[in-house]
């Protein structure tokens, strides 16, 4: 694809994950589903064009979604947790053997939730449901629900990579071919 192909496919991409991350302040307990809705739609660029790319898309959402989303849980959660994750997904499948891979994305997943929840609670003083329900156990099976999501997202990303590889990128690329 060109790049001017590409900038104008990244400005779509940049646009609808705006506006998913925007709906969290209209649609109520959307706060997780969103985010990861608008970090999925980065696999659209990570199929077209390197990888740069998807990394300019993540950060110019990231830096727009904290001023413009009303939900700032949501917000940092696109931020920390789930934007990042399909390069890193990529990344580290491609470069390590899978045991490899995954002690990588486990690592990382788990210290970029415990600096969102942190950033959540600390400095934008947002309260946590549930948080302490469980007593002193709440914030380890909080880490522990976050893991099981890990584990369905990155399902998630490689069923509708897939997807996306048998009916969707020939359309694609013949739209922004031109």
């Amino acid at each position: 694809m060109k790049n001017t192909s590409l900038t104008a496919l990244g400005g779509i991409i940049t646009a609808l994950s705006l506006f998913f991350l925007f709906l969290t302040g209209m649609i109520l307990n959307t706060t997780y589903l969103f985010p990861v809705l608008a970090a999925v739609l980065l696999l659209i660029i990570l199929e077209e064009a390197p990888v740069k790319w998807a990394w300019f898309i993540y950060v110019a959402v990231s830096a727009l979604s904290l001023f413009i989303v009303t939900d700032k849980e949501a917000a940092i959660m696109y931020v920390f947790v789930f934007g990042y994750y399909p390069m890193l997904k990529q990344l580290t499948e491609r470069r390590f053997h899978k045991p490899v891979a995954w002690l990588i994305k486990l690592l990382t997943y788990n210290g970029m939730v415990v600096l969102a929840y942190l950033l959540i609670i600390y400095v934008f003083l947002i309260p946590v449901d549930g948080l302490d329900t469980f007593g002193k156990w709440s914030p380890l099976i909080l880490l522990a629900l976050m893991n099981a999501v890990l584990l369905l997202y990155d399902y998630l990303i490689k069923v509708l990579t897939g997807l996306y590889q048998k009916k969707y990128a020939k359309r694609i690329h013949n739209l922004f071919k031109r």
